[in-house]
């Protein structure tokens, strides 16, 4: 038997559960990626469920916008998420360089479309709800 070899207790397993987490792997914390970042379309999809209640159902004006709290948590919340991935992507320059025609000219020609037409900016924003999850 070697000199340097041990017995593992039962909990020592455990240990690595336990341990505290590289920080280097995440942008803010573990928590606060996981709630903002990773798990952020599962909540919005079980908020919107609650918001779907009759007792929430009653229209608020905020910012000359009319709607139900759930019309503007679905507004923001996604968009958040969606900004942060867009933010990473577009400043990996790794990514960047190796491809310029989806990064420069594709959202362009997306982003003027969405102003000319309403049908595409309807239907850009279902895709973007569905593509997100």
């Amino acid at each position: 038997m070697n000199s340097d070899s041990r017995s593992l207790s039962l909990s020592e397993p455990m240990l690595g559960y336990f341990r505290r987490p590289d920080r280097r792997r995440f942008i803010v914390s573990p928590m606060y990626d996981n709630i903002w970042f990773i798990f952020s379309p599962i909540i919005a999809i079980l908020l919107g469920f609650c918001f779907s209640r009759p007792f929430l159902q009653g229209n608020y004006t905020i910012l000359d916008r009319s709607g139900t709290l759930g019309y503007f948590f679905f507004m923001f919340l996604p968009q958040g998420h969606l900004t942060v991935t867009v933010a990473r992507s577009h400043m990996n320059h790794n990514v960047f360089r190796q491809y310029p025609f989806r990064f420069l000219f594709l959202p362009a020609l997306l982003i003027a479309a969405i102003v000319v037409s309403p049908w595409i900016w309807a239907a850009a924003f279902v895709l973007m709800i569905f593509w997100d999850v």
